[in-house]
């Protein structure tokens, strides 16, 4: 299905956790530029460099929905055609829902995810 042909597309992944989560979902070939959108710009050109990315290739770029840096246009301007892909979208709570809050109280939260 769909699912199995976006699985064959090359994922470039801005740091290392995004990429292990990309290869624990089922993605093969997953490259990591170890840093930030420079990096991954970097990461890019250097597969074009090499012949392992086609220049002008299309880019998939799912992002949050308030991004700090638009590398859609940063990348744009190097020659890639960039979708971006709105994947997620924050929004404030006035309070915690009772079975969160139990949660929190209760030790069961492992973890909290900021995205900045």
């Amino acid at each position: 299905g769909a699912l199995a042909r976006w699985r064959a597309w090359p994922v470039y992944a801005g740091g290392d956790r995004t990429a292990e989560a990309a290869r624990e979902a089922g993605f093969a070939a997953v490259f990591s530029a170890d840093g930030d959108a420079d990096a991954l710009r970097d990461l890019l050109m250097q597969h074009v460099a090499d012949g392992q990315l086609k220049a002008g290739a299309w880019l998939c770029y799912p992002a949050g929905a308030d991004i700090s840096r638009d590398i859609a246009e940063d990348f744009g301007r190097d020659g890639f055609t960039v979708v971006a892909l709105t994947a997620y979208r924050m929004l404030p709570v006035a309070e915690l829902a009772d079975d969160v809050a139990c949660a929190f109280r209760a030790g069961g939260i492992g973890m909290v995810l900021h995205y900045s």
